[in-house]
């Protein structure tokens, strides 16, 4: 059974490893996004009752992939977790993939899902989380809210051990199969 749970805050490589992993080991994955909001993009909030109706039935299910930023509604993904991985990326990092992903949306014609307002609200939203200490979404709140779940906390500051975990759960999953077949 795998089951894993990405957390992170925007542009930190969430839905990319998400992906990775879900394809890698042919398990359903889950953007968090399409749960919280109408259309997964933050317009209009769905109801609390909703989305833990949602996150109860993927939390049921032997295997997934899940991620999103989102904590306070997402504790029964996080104690059904086989891993928790936590993107911690650097500041500068996170705004070099916010840009380039913008460019490519205007280069590629892709519809931005957002105005141009909205990206600076992004923008501020990254600071409070890098930076604020008052607010749920916040860098500060993560850590301590993770911390119940230390034991199976996977903390990648880098992109190297981000890899280095996508590398090494195929392996870990085939020694799992191995034991079942015992």
């Amino acid at each position: 059974m795998m089951r894993i749970h990405i957390v992170g805050p925007p542009a930190s490589g969430k839905t990319t490893l998400a992906q990775r992993l879900a394809t890698n080991l042919k398990i359903p994955f889950y953007e968090l996004d399409y749960i919280a909001w109408q259309e997964g993009f933050p317009k209009t909030e769905r109801s609390l009752e909703d989305r833990l109706k949602d996150i109860r039935s993927i939390a049921a299910q032997p295997v997934w992939v899940t991620e999103g930023i989102f904590l306070i509604w997402t504790d029964e993904l996080l104690r059904k977790a086989t891993y928790i991985v936590w993107l911690d990326m650097p500041l500068r990092l996170v705004l070099k993939r916010i840009i380039i992903r913008r460019l490519r949306w205007s280069l590629t014609g892709m519809h931005v899902p957002s105005s141009f307002l909205k990206q600076l609200q992004l923008l501020k939203y990254i600071g409070l989380y890098y930076f604020g200490t008052g607010h749920l979404d916040t860098r500060i709140f993560t850590a301590n809210h993770l911390i119940t779940y230390k034991n199976k906390l996977i903390h990648c500051l880098q992109s190297s051990e981000v890899e280095g975990f996508f590398k090494s759960i195929p392996i870990q999953e085939q020694g799992n199969k191995d034991e079942d077949n015992c």
